[in-house]
């Protein structure tokens, strides 16, 4: 089975925008798949926030769930490619570890 995790999230903000303050208006993060036996792959990903909704939220009210959640709607059906490549990865070649 493999799980999906993020990690290095980056919500850049802006102090004015779209006549809103304080406005989240793009992402940077890594998505990361580890199957298993631990082995992981990761692939960084990155765009932009759209125009805030009528349910805006100031920046200083966004949490990591929040930045997940747009990340994963921001991607739409790129995500489930995304989760697709990383898995191929992960399953084509077996990855042995000796310490």
């Amino acid at each position: 089975m493999i799980t999906y995790s993020w990690k290095n999230i980056e919500i850049s903000c802006h102090h004015r925008m779209y006549n809103k303050t304080n406005v989240a208006f793009a992402y940077t993060a890594i998505l990361i798949a580890t199957d298993s036996d631990g082995n992981s792959k990761e692939k960084k990903v990155s765009g932009g926030l759209g125009v805030p909704s009528d349910n805006f939220i100031d920046y200083s009210g966004i949490t990591k769930e929040i930045a997940v959640n747009w990340i994963e709607k921001y991607l739409g059906a790129n995500f489930d490619k995304l989760k697709n490549e990383l898995e191929s990865e992960l399953t084509t070649f077996k990855i042995l570890k000796f310490e």
